[in-house]
């Protein structure tokens, strides 16, 4: 494609002639070059639209061109009829160096699509594939928090099949690559991360081949990786309604509460006992506030349970006035059925927090390490925690919102020590939340998740300074709280948005231009394709062209070219 400089000239933008055509050929959406004396000048076709009578008389040449004879001249008075090319301009280059798109673009200059990509490649750059409709490869420039001294969030959104998670992983291999003191937390609650570095499932890429480190771990609770914490305790033994087994109602939720606080009294005070028991603290027996819900034991509970039937104590937390109801709860201790159930319901929950005689870590210890690699100056550490929880019981969705509370908010708090202790480090630590819909909707209609939601856009303003990025994925930005993507800087645009509130949200934040070459975005599973295309608008300070509008990728489509790209 050729073209000249010809009509409106605006800033950021100008038009252009097309000159010569390869019929068929893509326009929309491809980068140009327009050199423009010692500058090269750097934009996309955004637009394009024919015109009829292009030139009305001679007069109006000389706009174009002073000297009546000249050979440009006389080329565009051949023209009746032409297509107009609608160009943003990008960026602006003298030689290596970037200068501002300050001037106005000279008339009649020649407009060519880019063929080479004019930026050196430096020890922070990767790349995901190439810009939209050429072979040119897109860097990204991929630097950790601590480089920068503060972090960056990401939004990744798309329609199911867009990409996403082949997205994501190959992003996170190259800062794992690029950046070897970064941190990296990712909140698994589909499988596809645990999966990819177990080496299971037929993933596009399989981290643990790509992860130049060992130090990555993966956690599946309840297995080795525990809760803690007896308020949580006792808000589990409520939402698995634990009381209703011994015939106290759902909605007596004030009654339950009493009978479960005066359980974990003695639960903790079995514990207590059995601590006191062993050798080792014969002579230094555990205060009552030193005993976690970690000490917890099968054996525990089921002393505690068995004691209950005579407990006239425990019946009364429960029931403080009530004869009836207290005759109630006392038979249901005394019916071996009924006992078993409560026994079996609560021994599901203290599963979630026993580490006594296990090899199971907290959530606090996990989430520590990223503090002692930050302080300690050592390589980054890679955590998987596999949320999906198909081995927990219960209520999934709930069980997985109160996993994600616990670790954001040790999370946060490790963020906090260290900015409190060294005004010289961050966490480093990227943060990859799937389902970002389910933690923080658009639409909230129980009071726990409006909690945990505020919490997360709490985290997500306050540390960037704390070196906590986030990356939250998503099928459609409009189900999200507007918070997440406003102040998310690096944006990842999959196919499949192209109508109603998503594409609103997208032309409101990229402009209405964006939706003409978006719009073009080819459906990775069509069957009429020739070949099965994964393409991604990138908007944000990683990407190398424009700090202003986003790049358009086309996605490697083998593993074996994204390594090539990345690691030869």
């Amino acid at each position: 494609m050729k073209g000249i400089v010809f009509g409106e000239i605006r800033p950021f933008r100008v038009q252009a002639l097309l000159k010569e055509y390869q019929e068929g050929e893509a326009v929309l959406g491809r980068l140009v070059q327009i050199k423009n004396g010692d500058k090269l000048i750097i934009g996309r076709v955004v637009d394009f639209h024919r015109l009829s009578d292009l030139l009305k008389d001679y007069d109006q040449a000389k706009l174009f061109d002073k000297r009546k004879e000249s050979a440009v001249a006389r080329e565009l008075l051949s023209f009746r009829e032409g297509i107009v090319l609608e160009i943003d301009l990008i960026t602006a280059l003298s030689g290596n160096t970037r200068v501002p798109l300050n001037f106005p673009v000279k008339l009649l200059s020649e407009v060519e699509f880019l063929e080479e990509f004019p930026f050196e490649r430096n020890a922070h750059t990767g790349y995901l594939g190439h810009f939209w409709g050429t072979n040119i490869k897109a860097p990204l420039i991929l630097q950790d928090f601590q480089t920068l001294k503060e972090a960056y969030h990401f939004f990744v959104a798309g329609q199911t099949g867009s990409g996403k998670s082949t997205l994501v992983q190959m992003l996170l291999a190259l800062y794992n690559k690029l950046n070897p003191r970064m941190n990296f937390l990712i909140l698994d609650t589909v499988g596809e991360f645990t999966a990819s570095f177990k080496g299971e499932r037929e993933l596009f890429l399989h981290l643990k081949d790509v992860w130049w480190r060992e130090g990555w771990e993966v956690y599946t609770p309840p297995e080795n990786l525990a809760l803690e914490g007896w308020e949580l305790f006792k808000e589990l033994c409520l939402d698995y309604e634990i009381m209703k087994h011994l015939d106290v109602p759902v909605k007596s939720v004030d009654n339950a509460k009493g009978g479960v606080d005066y359980l974990v009294i003695k639960l903790i005070e079995e514990a207590r006992k059995q601590e006191e028991g062993t050798l080792a603290n014969l002579f230094q027996p555990k205060r009552k506030e030193q005993i976690t819900t970690g000490n917890l034991t099968d054996e525990i509970v089921k002393k505690v349970v068995s004691n209950l039937e005579n407990d006239d104590e425990f019946v009364k937390s429960i029931y403080k006035r009530d004869d009836k109801a207290r005759e109630r709860v006392k038979a249901a201790l005394k019916t071996p059925d009924k006992i078993s159930k409560f026994l079996k319901a609560l021994q599901e929950i203290v599963k979630l927090f026993t580490v006594a005689g296990t090899n199971k870590k907290t959530i606090r210890e996990v989430v520590g390490g990223f503090l002692e690699s930050a302080l300690e100056g050592s390589l980054g550490k890679c955590v998987v925690l596999d949320f999906t929880l198909y081995k927990a019981g219960g209520n999934l969705l709930g069980l997985r919102s109160k996993y994600v509370r616990e670790t954001l908010r040790w999370l946060y708090n490790a963020g906090i020590d260290l900015y409190r202790k060294s005004g010289n480090l961050n966490l480093n630590t990227l943060v990859v939340l799937e389902e970002a819909h389910n933690y923080v909707p658009k639409r909230i209609e129980e009071k726990e998740t409006s909690t945990l939601s505020d919490e997360i856009v709490k985290y997500f303003i306050e540390t960037r300074k704390f070196g906590i990025g986030w990356m939250c994925i998503t099928t459609r930005p409009s189900n999200v709280r507007r918070e997440v993507f406003d102040h998310s800087r690096v944006k990842f645009i999959g196919m499949g948005l192209t109508s109603g509130p998503d594409a609103e949200l997208l032309k409101e934040a990229f402009g209405p231009e964006f939706l003409n070459t978006y719009r073009l975005f080819p459906d990775p599973s069509d069957p009429l394709s020739p070949k099965k295309e994964v393409c991604f608008a990138i908007s944000g300070p990683i990407t190398i062209l424009s700090r202003q509008s986003p790049e358009f990728i086309t996605v490697f489509n083998s593993k074996e070219d994204f390594l090539k790209a990345n690691w030869e």
